[in-house]
């Protein structure tokens, strides 16, 4: 195992890499490349590593253009990778690594759903410290329970537009 983190990489960084989804695992590895809406540019990457046996996937997420991040494309991305983990690919669970200093990501996981499950103590080695790891992860029932109070608070909103 390669417990190596990675930086996050700047969009040039994947350019050249579209056409390399010819790995020999490709059956169990999607890759996600995100663009903004309204210019398309290229802002960061995710993907999904599936373990079918065990329904479930391993989820990562890199907003590599700094001048996107704090701005909700990562919230908006890593909702994309957790809808499609269930609906599309119909898993049981989507967990993920955080880093201790990355506080803004967490928050972000919680707010979606994901549970803390564990501490990976001073794992990380960066810039001259050492840091924690955190272990999070939704299960489909949880997530089920959050898209039916979406789908009720929607149909709220809906009910009051008419009146």
């Amino acid at each position: 195992l390669n417990f190596d983190a990675a930086l996050p990489k700047p969009p040039e960084h994947f350019e050249d890499k579209k056409d390399k989804d010819k790995h020999p695992d490709n059956g169990r590895r999607f890759n996600f490349m995100f663009r903004t809406l309204d210019s398309d540019k290229l802002i960061g990457q995710g993907g999904l590593n599936v373990s079918w046996n065990n329904q479930a996937t391993w989820v990562w997420l890199g907003i590599g253009e700094p001048d996107y991040r704090g701005k909700g494309y990562g919230s908006d991305a890593m909702r994309l990778l957790v809808n499609y983990s269930f609906r599309e690919l119909g898993l049981y669970r989507v967990g993920l690594g955080v880093f201790g200093y990355n506080t803004r990501a967490m928050h972000v996981y919680e707010k979606l759903g994901f549970v803390h499950e564990g501490a990976m103590r001073q794992s990380l080695y960066r810039e001259g410290e050492h840091h924690d790891t955190y272990g999070m992860s939704i299960l489909r029932p949880e997530w089920e329970a959050q898209q039916a109070v979406l789908s009720t608070e929607t149909a709220l909103v809906a009910a009051e537009s008419l009146t």
